[in-house]
Formats: structure tokens, sequence, C-alpha cells
């Protein structure tokens, strides 16, 4: 029996990336089907152990600055800088870096800076993650509507207001543990991205009502992470009780908004 191309190709779709390689090998009919762009928009690493050596056939791709759009290295052990400079220049809309530790700010600066149409970028837990980064970002992507910054420790104010004023469509932005990101950092947020839906702050201590105040402006927001804001009290849960599309709010350990707290969630959950 003798698969066809269009058959061929509906498999190696549904391989994961690193049994599309070996399928590749198979025989010179099989190589070709295998360079099909559609299998390439899109390349999931997460957790692999050999992420460098596949980044290596990245160039090899056909066409593979058109057509690459997606990456995930989230836990790929040893990803370098020079890994990424192997995607430069690649069409990305969404990066996922999510705790490789061995990337610094100057190699993940470098490749943003040669992805203008990034969408979405998430570099969770990796403590080399500066400014420089996000003023990067600032420069080259104003299309950016994720962002999650999860534990980059490093990240000031100066960073989120030079982001905040030049990607006006951010919708999703994770500042957990950001502790260096105070009041004015959250408040140029909220005057400069209209349309933010989630807003995650937790064990930011340092927020207080001044910031949450500057939160009701933004019409469209759903969710909201206060947890550990042991600064804010009662006046930040009345703010939040206007805000119309608001479905989840963690106020775990935010000890000073106690007398409102029941009655708002019981709103909340009526909503």
């Amino acid at each position: 029996m003798v698969i066809t191309d269009g058959a061929l190709l509906l498999v190696l779709k549904r391989l994961p990336l690193r049994d599309r390689v070996v399928a590749s090998t198979v025989s010179k009919a099989w190589h070709h089907v295998a360079q099909h762009p559609d299998l390439w928009h899109s390349l999931n690493l997460s957790n692999c152990q050999a992420a460098s050596k596949y980044l290596r056939l990245v160039p090899l791709l056909p066409g593979f600055k058109d057509t690459l759009h997606e990456i995930n290295l989230e836990f790929a052990a040893g990803v370098t800088d020079g890994d990424l400079e192997l995607l430069q220049g690649c069409d990305l809309q969404v990066l996922n870096l999510n705790a490789c530790q061995r990337l610094t700010d100057v190699g993940i600066a470098a490749l943003v800076e040669q992805c203008p149409n990034l969408a979405s970028v998430s570099l969770y837990w990796n403590l080399n993650v500066t400014n420089l980064v996000l003023f990067a970002l600032a420069a080259t992507c104003p299309q950016l509507t994720h962002l999650n910054l999860s534990g980059c420790k490093r990240i000031t104010d100066d960073g989120i207001r030079t982001v905040a004023k030049s990607c006006p469509r951010l919708m999703h932005v994770d500042l957990t543990r950001c502790l260096d990101v105070t009041d004015a950092g959250y408040i140029c947020l909220a005057r400069h991205c209209p349309e933010l839906q989630e807003l995650r702050m937790y064990a930011c201590s340092g927020i207080t009502d001044k910031a949450v105040q500057s939160f009701q402006s933004l019409s469209q927001l759903m969710l909201i992470d206060l947890c550990g804001a042991a600064l804010i009290t009662d006046a930040s849960l009345e703010v939040l009780s206007h805000c119309p599309n608001l479905v989840s709010v963690n106020l775990s350990w935010a000890m000073r908004a106690g007398h409102m707290q029941p009655l708002f969630c019981m709103v909340q959950q009526s909503t």
C-alpha cells in the first residue's frame, strides 16, 4: 500500500517535532513531504533536553523566516543566546522562553528586535531579564498583547512605563513577584493600555490603593490578582466593584482589605 503525500502530511502534522525530524530521514519522498511549510508554523520544544540540537535545524526549513510563527522553549535545558541567534529574522508572533535560565537579557533583546510582529512573549522566572528586554519590545513590537514577566525580579518602573506607552494593545500582563515595580508602573499601565483584561500582581506587596484607583478606567478588566497586597484597603475594593467585567479577583493575604472583602466576593460570584 502506497501512502499519498496528502495522507502523509496529515500524519506528520500529528507528530511532535522530534518524530517529524526522524520521519524526514525515511526516504526522499518522506523528506520532501516533511519540508511542507504547514508543518513548521509552530515548534514546541518545551522540556526538551536537546533543544539546541533541534534549533540548529531551523535554518534548514524551507522559507523558515516567513513560516515559523510560534516557538515554545519553556524549560528547554541548555538553550543559550547563541541558539536564539538562529531564530533572528523569523516572523515570530508567539515566543515562550519560560525558565530558560541560561538566556541573558542581551540575547533575548537581540531576538526581539528582529521580530516586529510579536504578539505574545513569556519570560517566566528568568532572573537575567532586565528592562533592556522591555525597551526592545517597546521599540519593535507595537502589536504585543500578552506579556508574562512573572518572577523577573530585575524589572522596574522604567521598563513597565516604556512598554506600556509603546504597546497600547496589551491585554494580559503578569508581574508576579516583580517587587521593584511600584504604583507608578501600574498607573502607567492603566493609563496607556485600556484593553487590559488580566493583570496579575501576585506577591507584589508594595502596591497601594493609589495604583488600584487607576484601574477603574479599565472597562475590559476581567481578572486581577492582588494576593499578598498587604497595603491595599477597602478603598481599593470599592474601586474594583465598579469594574463592569471583573469576574475573578484574588485578595488572599490582603489583610487591610477586611471589612468589604466578604461582600465584594459575594458580588463577584453573582456576576
